[in-house]
C-alpha cells in the first residue's frame, strides 16, 4: 500500500520501483501517481516483487507511506502451508525528487 500521509501537497507524487534486469542494469518502473485530491492512496495487492528492490520518490515532494506483506509459501507432500510476517516496519520515508538544473 501507498499512501500520502500528513502534510503532503495536492501535486502528482509519482513512485517508481527501482531494480536490476536479468543483465544487471537498472531499471526504474512507474507504480503509483498519488495526488492527495483525487488518489491519495492505491493497494498494490498481488504486485509480487524479486527483490532487491528500491522505491523512489520520482517527483513531488511527499511525504510517502510504504507498507506491505511478506509471504513466504511453502510446500510438503502436495499440502500447501503458508506463513505470513505482517510486521509494519518503520521505515524512513521517501526523499523529494531532486531539481533538474538546480545547483547548491
Amino acid at each position: 500500500m501507498l499512501c500520502l500521509t500528513e502534510g503532503a501537497a495536492d501535486e502528482c507524487n509519482v513512485v517508481e520501483v527501482v531494480a536490476r534486469n536479468h543483465d544487471h542494469q537498472e531499471i526504474a518502473v512507474p507504480v503509483a501517481n498519488l495526488r492527495l485530491s483525487c488518489q491519495p492512496m492505491l493497494s498494490l495487492d498481488d504486485f509480487q516483487l524479486q527483490l532487491p528492490v528500491t522505491f523512489r520518490l520520482k517527483s513531488g515532494s511527499g511525504p510517502v507511506r510504504i507498507t506491505g506483506r511478506h509471504q513466504i509459501v511453502t510446500i510438503s507432500n502436495d499440502v500447501s502451508e503458508e506463513e505470513e510476517d505482517e510486521e509494519e516496519a518503520e521505515l524512513c520515508p521517501i526523499l523529494p525528487a531532486k531539481k533538474q538544473g538546480a545547483r547548491p
